[in-house]
């Protein structure tokens, strides 16, 4: 009978081991130093045809630039392969939201359009070699179903946000 307790003890305190000593192996190897690897890249861009081209492109590396902090942003260009503006809202019939529900102008529009910051940011960033992109949203879920219910509502949004991007090329 003892050696039979014995047993069942030693197995007991051999899965405890496993149980323990895994995720410190785990752990530990996690804390084993990796190979640094750079997001710099080398962006040159085209005199013909205003596209940038990317030479050893092994990471991208997104910034966001979200309206509300778009004046306490302190961009690193090169550290950055693109950078993305957050954000333009759309309505559930595709197009831009250019007013809130309380009639003034939708922040993500607003700012955009109207804050000098966030254009430097853009331009200095094209400038970099980095590229801009706009990030375009829709949270509310009847909208979002009724945006993707309605195939005429894509064309107006694919009308609507081409003429953005192309205003701010």
């Amino acid at each position: 009978m003892k050696f039979f307790v014995a047993k069942h003890y030693l197995i007991a305190l051999f899965i405890l081991f496993l149980i323990f000593a895994l995720p410190l192996v785990f752990f530990w190897n996690t804390l084993k130093s990796k190979p640094y690897l750079s997001p710099l890249v080398y962006l040159v861009e085209s005199k013909d045809t205003e596209e940038y081209e990317l030479k050893n492109l092994k990471v991208k590396s997104y910034g966001f630039l979200p309206f509300w902090s778009a004046n306490s942003y302190v961009p690193n260009y090169e550290a950055l392969t693109d950078i993305a503006y957050f954000s333009l809202y759309l309505d559930s019939d595709g197009t831009i939201k250019r007013l809130d529900d309380s009639g003034n102008l939708e922040p993500g529009y607003n700012n955009l359009k109207n804050n000098k910051r966030i254009k430097k940011i853009l331009n200095d960033a094209r400038k970099a070699g980095v590229r801009p992109s706009l990030t375009v949203s829709l949270h509310k879920n009847d909208d979002i179903e009724a945006f993707l219910n309605c195939s005429t509502c894509w064309n107006t949004s694919y009308r609507e946000i081409s003429k953005m991007v192309e205003d701010y090329k």
